[in-house]
């Protein structure tokens, strides 16, 4: 005896399985940047790198707002938040972005692919190098959260990126000395997926 399948049968069951199967990291989900390795040598903007002074207290602004070292401040972890039974879809931070506007979810993610462990495995590093070289006191991961939420939250541009349909939210991250004298400037970028509105990836460059 042959047994017959309606289409309509067929549908449901194909419904059925694509509400219960967990879908794979999207194309927009990926890390497709390659900032250089050696982004500090050179200076972004108009003002030529000017050399450290050891007896200066140099400052971070980014979008108006100067940064300062929490009192809670977390010790240096490999990605504070996000341990490793942490689904990638644990959520560690939000914010509002303007200009498109909507949210930016800042996921637990993964090392090769997006969110804070990629983060902190490939750009934690970087993240700490300005604070240390400017002693300025704080973690790597409230530095970065401080200058992921400044970007997004009041960006210089967001063009669209059509290789992984994303937005990339772009800041100036200026170094001051105590006359406010800008001293250095990075663009903080921050991919951020269009249609998932996961943070892809945030570094200085």
């Amino acid at each position: 005896m042959k047994t017959r399948i309606s289409l309509a049968s067929l549908g449901a069951v194909v419904l059925a399985v694509t509400l219960v199967t967990p879908t794979a990291a999207s194309a927009d989900e990926r890390d497709v940047f390659q900032p250089p390795a050696s982004f500090q040598a050179t200076a972004s903007g108009t003002e030529a790198e000017v050399a450290v002074d050891a007896t200066e207290e140099y400052t971070a602004v980014i979008s108006g707002v100067e940064y300062a070292e929490r009192a809670d401040a977390s010790v240096m972890l490999a990605a504070p938040g996000c341990s490793s039974t942490d689904k990638a879809t644990k959520t560690v931070n939000m914010w509002q972005r303007r200009n498109p506007n909507g949210v930016a979810k800042l996921e637990c993610g993964t090392k090769t692919g997006y969110g804070w462990r990629h983060i902190a495995d490939g750009h934690g590093q970087d993240w700490q190098n300005i604070l240390t070289k400017y002693k300025i006191a704080g973690t790597w991961s409230d530095f970065a959260k401080w200058n992921i939420g400044n970007t997004v939250g009041a960006p210089a541009s967001a063009p669209y990126n059509s290789t992984n349909n994303s937005y990339t939210y772009q800041a100036p991250l200026q170094i001051k000395n105590s006359k406010g004298q800008v001293v250095r400037t990075y663009t903080v970028k921050v991919p951020v997926g269009k249609t998932t509105e996961r943070i892809i990836t945030a570094f200085p460059s």
